[in-house]
Order: C-alpha cells, then structure tokens, then sequence
C-alpha cells in the first residue's frame, strides 16, 4: 500500500509543469533551501525536481495517516487520509513552486507528532524544547513557514495545563537554531546582512490565479464535502473524548492560522495553503469513511476522483 501512495505522488509530480520552473527564483530564497537548489541546477534539474516533489508528497501523506490514528482521530490505522492529502498536495504542486513548502511540512508534522505524545504526559519540557528545534528548522527552507511557529503555543494553551517551563523552553527551542545559525554566520563572514535581508524572502505582491469553471465546480464540490462532514464532527463533539476534542481545535485554529497567514501574506496563498489541507482532509476523508450506506460513499468517492482529475487536466 506504502507503494501506491509513491505511485500516487509520482503521477503528480511528473506532471509538474516546465514553464513552473523557470518561474523559480534561484537568488532569492532561504539559506538551506538555496543550496538544495543549487545541488539540483544542471541538466537534470526538472527531473530531480520532480523526483524530491513526489518523494516528500508521498511521505507527507504516510507520516499524516500515522499521525492521526496515534492522536485517535481515526479509529482503526488506514491509508486513505494520506490518499486525499496527496490529492490535495499534487493538485498544489501542478500550480506552484512547492518543494520548499513540502519540505518544511515534513518538520512540520514531526514536531505535531512529538507535541501530541504529551497529551497525558506530566512533564513535556524535553518534548517542547525538542518541537521547537524542529520547527525553528522550517524557517531555513521558507521564510514564510515562521507564522506557523505559533502552532507551538497553540498546543501549550490547548493541550497543557499552565507551566511556565514549558512556554519558556519552546521559545528557546525556537530561537537556538537561529542564533546559532547567525553566530556562526558573523564568524564566518565577519556581518549579519543575512539577517537584515531575511525580509526580502516574504513575498508582498498579491498573486492571481487563473481557474477554470470546472476546476472551480470540483473545488466546490470538496467544499461542500469538507463542510457536511465538519458539521458532523461538531454534532457529535460532546460526545468524543476530551483528548480527541483537544486535537480537534489544533487544527482547526491550525486552519484559522493558515488562513490569516494568507490574508498576511497574499503572494503565498497556495504554499500556505498546503498547512491548511493538512485540517482539510480530516473532514473530507471522515465524510467517505464514515457513511453508512457504502455504494453511496462510493459514488461520491467515485465523484471526487473525477474532481481531482479534471482540476489537475485544467492547470
């Protein structure tokens, strides 16, 4: 099953248009992701391009599926949240650059992932210091990755008990990475213009987007899919366990979070976007998985397969 889900995220990325690469400003990115960049430039380029997308698509999707059946949002381990989040992710990667992103969603579930583990524990000082370290990470393959810092403190207010240690170790843990990276900075080129450059990387022109009406009919259709099924999960909140209530409202101020990333920072709507399929394929999936009457789950499934297909032949 692992292998389909390669499968799967190789067919999106294959279809990676050229022209979306020459758009790629090679200059002016961050520090990590500028040299993956220049370990790729040469001939080959596309190619490893594409190889890198399909490969973090894939694992994006394994890690989320593992992710949520540990924090018990899906009652049995099964692979088809990953499916809908590839969908999500490839149709993604067809309209934009998308390496850096999918890169720092990796660091990005992981520190989730080590945050969650905490839900009963006592003491989570090393758990939150070591999420903070890995989160920090992501601000090196994309600037715009340091609004979702606040994920962190999100889950302290949300899943802890107040404890001042804990607030005080994230924060360290957010800043070491970069302090260190800025000291050994200045030793090496005796300045910190890096730092005062840094601002440049945050896009401030609004990008427009081209859709056709049936790319526009299909996102629709999965909306309306996202919102039945949320209105679901809201009927029976009362009635889940208090853990998975708590995991709950992460994600969806996590989707709050990633909306006013947006409203921010207009050039990046789809990049930021990516973090927010990560809460809109817990409802969208709930919606197939949890229908009684399973030939209607399967039309339907059957209808959003055909949404994905004719958005993805009309980018």
């Amino acid at each position: 099953m692992t292998l389909v889900y390669f499968i799967i995220a190789g067919v999106f990325s294959s279809q990676i248009p050229s022209d979306l690469m020459k758009s790629i400003d090679f200059h002016n990115q961050a520090v990590f992701y500028k040299f993956i960049l220049s370990l790729l430039q040469g001939q080959y380029f596309l190619l490893f391009y594409k190889l890198l997308s399909g490969i973090f698509i894939a694992i994006i999707g394994l890690m989320f599926n593992k992710l949520l059946f540990n924090s018990g949002l899906c009652k049995s381990f099964n692979y088809f949240q990953g499916f809908i989040l590839i969908f999500f992710l490839g149709l993604t990667a067809l309209k934009t650059e998308l390496l850096s992103v999918l890169i720092c969603l990796t660091f990005f579930i992981i520190a989730l992932k080590g945050i969650f583990k905490t839900i009963k524990k006592q003491d989570a000082l090393f758990d939150y210091f070591n999420a903070g370290l890995i989160l920090s990470v992501m601000i090196f393959f994309w600037a715009t990755s340091v609004y979702f810092f606040f994920i962190i403190f999100i889950c302290l207010f949300i899943l802890r008990s107040f404890n001042w240690r804990e607030w005080l170790v994230s924060l360290i843990g957010l800043s070491l990475p970069v302090f260190l990276f800025i000291s050994v900075y200045f030793l090496v080129f005796s300045n910190i213009d890096i730092v005062f450059n840094y601002h440049k990387l945050f896009k401030h022109n609004v990008v427009q987007f081209d859709f056709s009406n049936s790319f526009k009919i299909g996102a629709i259709y999965i909306s309306l899919l996202a919102l039945v099924s949320s209105v679901q999960i809201i009927g029976r909140f009362n009635s889940s366990e208090t853990v998975v209530q708590d995991f709950y409202k992460v994600f969806f101020i996590l989707f709050l979070l990633s909306l006013i990333t947006i409203f921010i920072n207009q050039a990046d709507i789809l990049p930021v976007f990516a973090y927010g399929f990560l809460v809109f394929t817990i409802p969208v999936s709930r919606i197939f998985l949890n229908l009684k009457n399973k030939i209607f789950a399967e039309i339907m499934f059957d209808f959003f397969l055909l949404s994905i297909i004719f958005m993805a032949m009309e980018i």
